[in-house]
């Protein structure tokens, strides 16, 4: 008993233009198609009317690397680390938790941290945003972790004012950073300041005393 076969030439499947029949082997019916990216293939007919061949087989290429690159993707960012702000958070991640990274012992040596939701990338790009053009992450008790509400984004200026080495002085109800008060007209350089302080001195005396001239 010969198959029937329906005629299928000229009809298209996705991508797929069927050109002329190709024969029959057993009860399978075959087709001669071109794809839209120019490749010939013969295909079953069955095939072509369940839908489950839709090109030449490009189709499937193209989707799993459009799957790839999401994958390496998150929020237009880089998993590479192409990316600035993922630098920044990959920096931030080795140096509290990589002994072998050169500022571990500044920051994961003494105890400081990532929270655990900062662990991955997407979360940390959520919470925090991009970071301006001078502008690096920075703790706002610098004795905390790298968690939301202790982190911005600040310039190093900014930063410079509120490192842990940076003391608080207050003159006539005002209170700035020693660096801040050094900038302040007639103040001294902070490492006269700071050495004034050690030996004593009280704030005001500390940072606008005049400097003694040698004789």
């Amino acid at each position: 008993m010969k198959t029937r076969v329906i005629d299928m030439t000229g009809s298209r499947a996705g991508r797929v233009t069927v050109l002329a029949f190709a024969g029959t082997k057993g009860k399978n019916a075959y087709w001669s198609c071109v794809c839209d990216c120019g490749t010939r293939f013969v295909t079953q007919g069955r095939h072509l009317r369940s839908g489950s061949t839709k090109s030449c087989g490009c189709f499937g290429k193209e989707q799993r690397a459009l799957a790839t690159s999401k994958a390496k993707t998150k929020h237009g960012k880089t998993a590479g680390g192409n990316s600035r702000v993922y630098r920044i958070w990959s920096n931030m991640v080795s140096r509290c938790t990589n002994p072998n990274f050169d500022a571990y012992p500044y920051y994961g040596g003494r105890g400081i941290s990532v929270c655990d939701r900062w662990r991955l990338f997407e979360n940390f790009l959520q919470d925090m945003g991009e970071p301006g053009p001078d502008e690096s992450i920075d703790r706002i008790d610098p004795s905390g972790d790298y968690e939301p509400g202790n982190c911005r984004w600040s310039s190093k200026i900014e930063q410079a004012n509120n490192t842990r080495k940076n003391k608080v002085l207050e003159i006539d109800g005002t209170r700035m950073t020693v660096a801040e008060w050094s900038r302040q007209p007639g103040a001294c350089a902070a490492k006269t300041i700071y050495e004034r302080l050690e030996r004593g001195w009280d704030s005001r005396r500390a940072v606008f005393a005049p400097l003694r001239r040698a004789a």
